[in-house]
């Protein structure tokens, strides 16, 4: 009989640079998703009516300059490193003897339900799209990198998209979609966000917000980008990327990445000049194209990133970021709670005085208290608690004397 495959040990505090790379890169994630919430007011948008005036003249310009970074981006960072991170603990049990392939997809189980849960406070949850999405990294997980990296190409260029922009190309009468679909459950939300029940908020939530949650991710391509990232991150791993990569393909990467980023993003900030009088093969430009431009400046942000780390410049900026990195689920999943406490009418109500300056200032010192917390609570416990949670209900009712499952 094989030798039983312990259960992974618990990893220490002070990790080697290789890992803490990734996970200051996912905490700068996860602190832009953080800061986008905020200025959004966790899609509750909606404009004061007893605003700080002398912040009003900052707040076109907080709005255009955080959605410049991180829109499409942090996600989109989020998504590649949960396909690193699957690959990384698959590899780890593979090479004890245990394929963690059915194990994996009672891990995603636990993280749908963790989305359930995070979707009665907040409309715009990615659990359950990752837990959903995350069977494709557990179907291709022997496959080569070869056929990961076309199905990578297939998802990420949206077949979708990609089809209307080529129909409306050839074919001036072409109709592309409105992908306006999600608008009516974001307005009945909207209404339950500024009234004073909790419990017909996360009615809302559940219904409504799920709704618009979920049209709103095909009608924005995420249904293929997710899977797409998912792919790239595993293959980031296969390949030691992070680590291994010399820093001359790294730079090599930030470069093309922003060759190919200014050209079109310049084009979309006219594109609606540039084609007036064909808004069906506008709109199937900005569909196709916005999501590309986004890639190309995910691409440069992370090249650039791993340089600077490299440099040791990054690792004295972003080291900080590490333990709330680490502890992504616990703090991902807390974020939705202080949005619905600080800005939903059943509680303190701040969307009546807060733009989108002061919302980001509000989204800084979240932050704060978030990155303390998880310094302390990696400290004193060594795991956040839910990824504590996460952990043993995973490995609930394992064998020990056994090699699989």
């Amino acid at each position: 009989m094989s030798e039983p495959v312990p259960e992974p040990a618990q990893a220490p505090m002070n990790r080697s640079r290789r890992i803490d790379v990734v996970d200051a890169l996912r905490g700068f994630a996860l602190m832009g998703i953080l800061l986008l919430h905020n200025v959004e007011k966790y899609n509750f948008s909606t404009q004061p009516d007893m605003p700080v005036d002398f912040l009003r003249n900052w707040d076109a310009h907080v709005w255009s300059t955080l959605f410049l970074l991180f829109g499409g981006k942090s996600y989109a960072i989020f998504s590649m490193l949960f396909g690193f991170s699957f690959w990384v603990q698959y590899s780890r049990m593979r090479d004890k003897g245990y394929d963690m392939g059915r194990r994996f997809v009672w891990r995603l189980a636990i993280l749908f339900g963790f989305g359930l849960v995070h979707s009665t406070y907040y409309s715009g949850d990615l659990l359950i799209f990752y837990s959903s999405f995350g069977l494709l990294l557990v179907v291709l997980r022997k496959a080569s990198d070869k056929w990961c990296f076309i199905l990578s190409l297939v998802l990420l260029i949206l077949p979708r998209d990609l089809y209307h922009l080529v129909a409306a190309l050839l074919d001036p009468g072409h109709i592309t979609p409105q992908d306006n679909a999600s608008w009516p459950y974001w307005g009945s939300l909207a209404i339950a966000q500024a009234g004073d029940s909790f419990l017909a908020l996360s009615r809302a939530y559940l219904t409504d917000g799920l709704k618009a949650n979920i049209i709103w991710t095909w009608e924005a391509g995420r249904m293929f980008h997710i899977p797409g990232l998912f792919l790239l991150g595993m293959l980031a791993a296969r390949r030691n990327a992070f680590t291994q990569m010399s820093s001359r393909n790294w730079a090599a990467i930030a470069a093309v990445s922003l060759i190919l980023f200014l050209p079109l993003h310049i084009m979309l900030s006219d594109i609606w000049s540039m084609f007036e009088g064909r808004e069906s093969l506008t709109m199937a430009m900005y569909s196709f194209f916005s999501p590309m431009s986004d890639l190309c400046l995910t691409l440069f942000i992370v090249a650039v990133f791993i340089l600077l780390w490299r440099a040791r410049i990054g690792e004295r900026l972003f080291s900080v970021l590490i333990p709330y990195g680490r502890m992504s689920l616990t703090n991902y999943v807390t974020q939705g709670l202080t949005g619905v406490i600080l800005y939903n009418g059943c509680c303190l109500g701040l969307f009546h005085y807060f733009g989108h300056t002061m919302s980001l200032l509000t989204g800084f010192g979240v932050l704060a208290v978030q990155v303390a917390f998880s310094h302390w609570c990696l400290r004193r416990f060594g795991q956040g608690p839910l990824e504590k949670l996460w952990r043993k209900l995973m490995w609930l009712g394992y064998d020990k004397t056994k090699t699989r499952v």
